[in-house]
């Protein structure tokens, strides 16, 4: 039983600095930040955005329910097929190849980590190609579902 739980624990962890590093990504961060200077950078931005809500310029989290008759935006589709057109940004030549993952929750997980480093409109191909022993279908699959929950 105790190697069950420290087996979750560790994945709790992994997924806990996964978020670290995702929220630090978004916010165009260093991931590496201490917690003072993180909460002084949250202190900034809510200043930031305080002093925009006054000036009438408001970030809705939920745009089609929080202000139905506001400008819509759609977030840009990823490129998932047609990867024979050539690259329009091609990968870093210095990008480290990683084992692809032998579970389906560490293939999704290391899918997402690596998009991160990767322009937007990055092909499926461009995405395999950062892992080896990675198929393309399977990549594509978990590209199809990330799209689809808008991840």
């Amino acid at each position: 039983m105790l190697n069950l739980r420290t087996g979750l624990v560790s994945v709790l962890k992994q997924l806990h600095d996964d978020l670290d590093t995702a929220v630090a990504a978004a916010y165009n961060w260093p991931p590496d930040l201490h917690k003072e200077s993180i909460l002084q950078n949250l202190v900034d931005l809510n200043k930031q955005r305080a002093q925009e809500e006054t000036q009438g310029h408001i970030r809705y989290l939920r745009p089609d329910y929080q202000n139905p008759q506001g400008p819509q935006t759609t977030q840009e589709e990823l490129i998932t097929s047609n990867d024979s057109s050539p690259d329009l940004h091609p990968l870093p030549s210095d990008l480290p190849k990683l084992d692809w993952p032998k579970t389906l929750p560490e293939q999704i997980r290391a899918v997402r980590t690596v998009l991160t480093s990767l322009p937007p409109n990055a092909t499926s191909a461009q995405v395999t190609k950062c892992f080896k022993g990675a198929r393309k279908a399977k990549v594509e699959e978990i590209l199809g579902v990330l799209t689809e929950l808008g991840t």
